[in-house]
This record gives structure tokens, sequence and C-alpha cells, in this order.
């Protein structure tokens, strides 16, 4: 069966859809989905170092490139320190470096707003919704969501400079700790993926009964959508509570009175 796929032009058909899938998947056992924002709905979903060609992503740089983050890291991080190497690859992902993450939330409008919010509406956005516990199930047996100590998720993620590296071929669900107020505020959740470049909706082909949908929003509707999510109190500043969000949510909304020049 093919994955589910909507497409939508409003706030409310973005919920009602939303909706109607956590109906579905939370009978007969309770679920809470996952979600994914892409301003672009034809990105796939990989995290950034398994979008090159295969034989341009070496493990040891990814090593070379832990160390250094950490290295110089320590001195400019706020508040608690991450303390293992799980800590410091989730620290690394939220602040843009290269891993093998992908971001999810457990919230939809969050997830909205990562595709549309700074999107000028020139291509289709997405919102991608996910079943953790059956990702994890059908990929790996285990009908948890992994947490960071587990073996299982040491297969993931080795000690730098440790020798051959070889990771799962398939991607599994995982929690992080909330090591700073970004991760409590995206309510976030991740995707760890191995060295092949394995699309998480390709996981999915051939399989009876997906819980994996893809919901599209069209171009033409993103402005107003983005309104009507302000509306709703979804702004940079929910997804970034520092000055960095401040100042992004201040632009947008002084953006019509600035005077190019």
């Amino acid at each position: 069966m093919a994955i589910a796929k909507y497409t939508v032009s409003t706030l409310s058909s973005f919920v009602g859809v939303v909706t109607k899938v956590r109906r579905q998947w939370s009978e007969p056992e309770w679920v809470e989905p996952w979600y994914r924002g892409h301003r672009d709905a034809d990105w796939p979903l990989l995290p950034r170092p398994l979008r090159v060609p295969d034989d341009e992503f070496v493990l040891a740089t990814e090593d070379e490139f832990r160390d250094e983050f950490q290295r110089r890291g320590s001195q400019l991080i706020v508040g608690r320190q991450p303390v293992d190497q799980w800590e410091w690859y989730f620290t690394m992902q939220h602040y843009g470096a290269p891993t093998r993450l992908l971001d999810w939330s457990d919230g939809a409008l969050l997830a909205l707003y990562f595709a549309i919010g700074q999107s000028e509406g020139a291509a289709d956005a997405a919102v991608w919704i996910l079943d953790p516990f059956w990702l994890n199930w059908h990929c790996h047996k285990k009908d948890s969501i992994f947490l960071p100590h587990w073996h299982e998720s040491g297969a993931y993620l080795r000690e730098n400079y440790t020798g051959n590296h070889r990771f799962p071929d398939m991607p599994a669900a995982i929690d992080p700790p909330h090591l700073n107020q970004r991760f409590g505020a995206q309510h976030s959740h991740f995707t760890i993926h191995g060295d092949k470049p394995v699309d998480l909706a390709r996981v999915c082909e051939d399989v009876t009964y997906p819980r994996f949908v893809k919901v599209t929003i069209a171009a033409r509707a993103i402005r107003s959508m983005k309104k009507d999510l302000r509306a709703c109190g979804i702004v940079e500043t929910t997804i970034f509570p520092d000055l960095e969000g401040l100042s992004r949510e201040l632009t947008a909304a002084y953006a019509t009175e600035w005077i190019e020049g």
C-alpha cells in the first residue's frame, strides 16, 4: 500500500488531516505521532551528510567534525554542558552541524511552522507524519522508541576514532534529553540513520499499512496559512525562545515597513 498523501490549502484542513491520522493510529492503541516540516515538498527524508553521493560520505570526517565541535564548542555552551557523545551529537544537530539525525516534533503546528514559516511560497511545502513505534517495529522489531543509553542505540554512534564503523542499514526513532530550551520548545525527537542513504519514505514501500503520511501544503496558500499560524501563537519565539528567535519574529512582523536602499 502506498503512503497516504493529502494536499491542504488552509490551516483548518491541515488540522483536520492531523486529527484524522491521530484517530486512525490511536485505535486500538494510544499513539502520539511525530511531525517533520519541509519547505520544499520534493526534499528527501535524508540527513544532510547522506544527501551527497555515497563516496563523499566518509565516517572518519564525521569523527573529526564531532571532535572539533566538542573541543571548540564547550566554551560556547550556555547552561548545562553535554555529558556524553549522544548529548553532544544532539546538540550538534540543533545548532546546524551536519549529523545523521533528522529532526521531528510531536507538535503538528510546530512542524507546519518549520515547513512554511520561512518559505516565500515559491514551491509546495510538506509536513510528514510518522508513527515512531511503528518505524522501530518495522525496522528493528522493537516496539519502543530508542533511548541513548540503550544497546541498540550504541550501534548508531561509536566513540570517535574507534576503527571500522558498521552502522545498521535502517533508521530508528530515538528520544533525546531536553538539553536546553530549544529542545523543549520544539518538542524534539529524532530519527538516526546509518551510513547508507535510506530515504524514510522508501522504508514504507511495499508495506501493507505504513504509518507514514505526507501532507503537502499548496504554495499558493502558504502566505495566508502563515498569518493563521501567527494568530494561533506559533511564531519564531515559540520555536526559538532566544534573542535570535525574537529578531526573526520582529523582522517578519515589520518587514512591510522596511525601505530598501
